[in-house]
């Protein structure tokens, strides 16, 4: 099985890099746009209204149709679920409205369970710092890659595909500034928390989809989705009492930065530096956020 993984995953990377365009199937939310290099498509949609409307967490700002793909020709497996892009109104750490992106998954199969269908609000692991790392663009791709080292493999399309076969809905964010303007609050326990639970909500407000606005709703996540999910858990009580939560995995959270970088090996320090520090330094010094990236900023400094 993993040798067949590795090999089917090889074969595409070989595609992409050599620059074969497969024919990709007709998407309605990729009309019009270049189909290789098709990061333009995506500004409409996810740049914020400014001001955000009025409303609260958890409200629907926009949507529409996504393309679900396991690789960029769509011609290879399937996910067995129709695609709904969100917009969604959460909160920051600091208490302030934001706008948060991510994707709906409603499921083909019924759920053979007892009850209503339940929904797995999935916090997705790390993916970077860039807008096109968003999971929700990345389902669209399957591969992202663009000239020339911008290359990307969305690993979180298994067990979504896995899961709504199975007849779970499942609603993924892409947590604040991931996508949406902004640099992305990587780590921070308090808006990945707040991500994860306004998606919860959002999607059962979305409408025309097989959720019971009561029915029960479980958190999942691994390594920065373990954190997330973790936190989701912690604050459902207090923030978004309104959702029947039944359930948490949170695996491998990551919940001591400083340990984790003092038996890291270097090279992954180096790595993982920028995206830890953006979110603990943002929580605590406003005023030094970007320093880290070399970038200057508007105070000279």
């Amino acid at each position: 099985m993993r040798r067949g993984l590795v090999g089917f995953v090889g074969v595409v990377l070989l595609v992409v890099a050599t620059g074969f365009a497969p024919t990709v199937l007709a998407d309605p939310s990729n009309d019009g746009h270049d189909l290789y290099f098709n990061e333009d498509e995506y500004a409409e949609f996810y740049t914020p209204p400014d001001p955000l409307p009025p409303g609260q967490p958890g409200d629907l700002i926009r949507t529409e149709p996504s393309r679900l793909v396991l690789e960029p020709s769509g011609q290879l497996g399937a996910i067995m679920a129709t695609g709904t892009r969100i917009m969604y109104r959460s909160t920051d750490a600091r208490g302030n409205p934001m706008a948060v992106t991510g994707t709906y998954f409603e499921p083909y199969n019924d759920w053979p369970g007892q009850g209503p269908r339940p929904l797995i609000v999935y916090g997705p692991g790390t993916q970077g710092q860039g807008d096109q790392c968003a999971p929700s663009r990345q389902f669209n791709q399957g591969i992202h890659w663009s000239p020339w080292l911008d290359l990307a493999f969305n690993y979180e399309e298994l067990f979504v595909a896995t899961m709504v076969a199975r007849g779970f809905a499942i609603v993924m964010t892409d947590y604040q500034g991931l996508g949406t303007p902004g640099l992305h609050t990587y780590v921070n326990r308090v808006a990945e928390g707040n991500a994860m639970l306004d998606a919860g909500r959002a999607a059962m407000r979305l409408p025309g989809t097989s959720l019971d606005p009561r029915g029960p709703v479980g958190f999942w996540g691994y390594a920065q989705g373990g954190g997330a999910a973790a936190s989701a858990a912690e604050l459902a009580s207090s923030y978004a009492p309104d959702l029947h939560v039944v359930g948490t995995y949170a695996g491998a959270p990551p919940a001591d930065l400083t340990e984790l970088f003092g038996k890291a090996m270097i090279h992954l320090h180096r790595c993982l530096a920028p995206l830890c520090g953006d979110g603990r330094v943002r929580r605590r010094w406003p005023g030094r956020a970007g320093a880290h990236e070399g970038r200057p900023r508007e105070d000279g400094g």
